[in-house]
């Protein structure tokens, strides 16, 4: 009987508190887990469905049914009592995740759409970032910064598709040229790989800048970490996404490399084969996307670039008149390219004056800018030659695979992304009109706003042209007004462009204003915010660009470098970790007495390479270079020295 009554009050506990995939509340026993064992599922579950149940006669099951009904018609009276007792009624929020990244950050749309939580598993990854646009991957195997990377667990580059403009909804996040992923991979001892970590590089509208970080223990509890920057900088110069340029001889977008990717795959005699397949944990590691990803990172790397454009028109009236021209063109109805070529004209007018000053200037930016395109190299010895063929074969990149494992990763110093002479410099060209330095559509991707926004702009200045019924206030007369008001007053005259949804808002404040006080419409102009924005209001910079922070030089290495020593279980590391600090006597010393011989000399070979012959570390554009190379060699001099001698002993053990 006492049985019985379990089961009865377990039924009735479970239809109103809800069952689990068994018919029986959450939780362990006497209140979750599963039932008793026995027939079927029903309304009871595992052991108690709706036919005979093995142990339970159709007597005793009906008698059960009966108590579960009794049970279930006394709680809801007591429930009934309680409520009546409330003054009011009680809404439970919604959990808000706490992390530290910035709720304004594009990474926190990814989060948002997968139910507040952080991605656990490669897949889950794949499948939210499905939900908000089209992304596309490339897997690099041979990662210059990732060094444990390899055929079987490669780098896989994850952003969205860009085009002209997206054509993202309003009230939809627009990831294009915002969002960039480096999804690290690991090589179980059996099975497939799995992600278990995510470096991401993510647009913050209200800083106006890239936020880095990486979100470690995939596949496990996974936590987000927010970086300072510095060491990301390290690699990330323009403080932005960087790529190698094409044909992206590391990657599996090199038919060699893929083939040789496949291989790795094969499963080995008397082994359940378990790819190539089209995706593992959600990342497809047989395809690439090379020009599309390159096309995303380019939109990203320029981003700031752009901006810098439009805030040298702020400098004087002329300059300001050519932004607002801009600004109304990006609201007009119609195709971004006809507006483009038509605003191209008017801007060219009115900045004729000033232009000499305008691209003298636009030219020193251009030269400062730090290059956002790595050249092209690729340690496995396959490399294309820019027809479509790559050299080498897939056997001798397996062999290079294996030698990558051992801790021979062949990178030389002007691949590596930390050197500024890995990176690819274009000669700068002085421009011969303003529309070259400033348009319409660049005006747009700047600002991040997609065709679904620019036609609820463009509508709504065309209905609000209708109800002020005035033959001289065109659509265009209301969006000069519009962007001439108090709403866009700061950015015009601080030149910092207010990002989309900080853009629509003011969009929607202004012309609220100009209807009602200058056009006499009381009820003014006041959509719901969810038709036309896709993130919470957030206080933005205000017109004020965040400063960053003078680098002060610490020793040569541990403003980039992590220190993991032997035994320390690794995390995510944006640039490899060191095993010591070579700066640091007692930190070697303490290092040489836990290493084995043979670590000895993979990490002390490396090192001397490093900092001896190709005398590269500290880079020559980080300020550690000259504290160190040109200031103070004799503290450099000694490094080497411990090196080389540490080395010798090791190798004459």
């Amino acid at each position: 009987m006492a049985t019985r009554w379990w089961v009865a009050a377990a039924l009735a506990v479970g239809t109103m508190v809800g069952l689990n995939g068994d018919g029986f509340p959450q939780g362990p026993p006497p209140f979750g887990g599963k039932g008793p064992p026995g027939g079927g599922k029903g309304a009871l579950g595992g052991g108690y469905g709706n036919g005979p149940q093995a142990g339970y006669s159709a007597k005793d099951q009906t008698a059960v049914r009966q108590e579960a009904a009794a049970i279930m018609q006394t709680a809801q009276s007591e429930a009934r009592r309680l409520a009546a007792q409330l003054k009011g009624p009680v809404v439970k929020a919604a959990p808000k995740l706490e992390t530290p990244l910035d709720e304004a950050s594009a990474l926190t749309a990814v989060i948002t759409a997968n139910g507040g939580k952080i991605p656990a598993t490669g897949t889950q990854l794949q499948q939210t970032l499905a939900q908000l646009g089209d992304f596309v991957q490339l897997p690099v195997p041979f990662s210059a910064v990732s060094l444990e990377s390899g055929l079987a667990n490669p780098r896989v580059l994850v952003t969205s598709k860009v085009g002209p403009l997206s054509t993202t909804a309003p009230n939809r996040p627009n990831l294009n040229g915002r969002l960039f992923l480096a999804v690290n991979m690991e090589k179980p001892v059996i099975g497939a790989p799995q992600v278990r970590s995510i470096e991401f590089i993510s647009w913050n509208p209200r800083r106006m800048k890239f936020d880095f970080g990486v979100i470690e223990d995939v596949g496990g509890d996974p936590q987000i970490r927010v970086l300072d920057g510095v060491r990301c900088f390290s690699c990330h110069k323009n403080r932005g996404p960087i790529l190698g340029n094409g044909p992206w001889s590391n990657t599996t977008h090199n038919d060699v490399v893929r083939r040789a990717t496949e291989l790795a795959f094969l499963p080995a005699t008397g082994v359940p084969r378990f790819g190539p397949q089209d995706r593992i944990d959600g990342m497809a590691l047989f395809t690439a996307q090379a020009p599309e990803v390159d096309a995303a990172v380019r939109m990203g790397a320029s981003l700031s670039l752009n901006r810098e454009g439009f805030r040298l028109l702020s400098r004087d009236v002329q300059g300001r008149k050519a932004l607002v021209a801009l600004l109304v063109g990006i609201t007009s109805a119609g195709t971004l390219e006809k507006i483009d070529r038509d605003t191209a004209v008017e801007a060219n007018n009115l900045l004729a004056r000033q232009f000499p000053t305008l691209a003298s200037d636009w030219v020193t930016i251009r030269k400062a800018e730090k290059s956002s395109v790595l050249l092209d190299f690729s340690p496995a010895g396959s490399v294309g030659n820019g027809g479509g063929a790559w050299s080498g074969s897939a056997e001798l990149v397996g062999k290079y695979d294996v030698g990558r494992i051992l801790g021979d990763h062949g990178l030389v110093s002007r691949a590596q992304p930390s050197n500024p002479n890995a990176f690819l410099r274009l000669p700068v060209k002085a421009p011969i009109q303003p529309s070259q330095i400033v348009s319409t559509a660049s005006l747009a991707r700047s600002i991040g706003l997609s065709e679904g926004d620019r036609a609820f702009l463009a509508k709504s200045l065309i209905d609000a042209a209708k109800r002020v019924n005035k033959p001289k206030v065109v659509v265009a007369t209301l969006a000069r007004q519009v962007f001439e008001g108090p709403s866009f007053q700061d950015a015009l005259e601080g030149g910092i462009l207010p990002d989309r949804e900080d853009f629509k808002d003011r969009f929607v404040k202004g012309l609220d204003e100009v209807l009602r006080e200058t056009h006499g419409i009381p009820a003014g102009f006041a959509p719901n915010r969810e038709q036309y924005a896709s993130s919470s209001v957030f206080a933005p910079s205000q017109g004020k660009a965040e400063v960053e922070p003078r680098v002060i030089p610490t020793t040569a290495c541990l403003r980039c470098h992590e220190v993991r020593g032997e035994g320390r279980a690794r995390f995510a590391e944006p640039l490899p970790a060191l095993a010591f600090d070579p700066f640091d006597k007692k930190s070697r010393e303490a290092w040489l007495k836990g290493a084995d011989r043979f670590r000895q000399q993979e990490v002390l070979t490396r090192l001397l390479q490093r900092v001896g012959v190709d005398k590269d570390m500290p880079p020559l554009d980080e300020p550690e270079h000259e504290l160190f190379r040109a200031n103070d060699p004799a503290k450099l001099d000694e490094v080497k020295l411990f090196l080389e001698t540490a080395l010798k002993d090791a190798k004459g053990k």
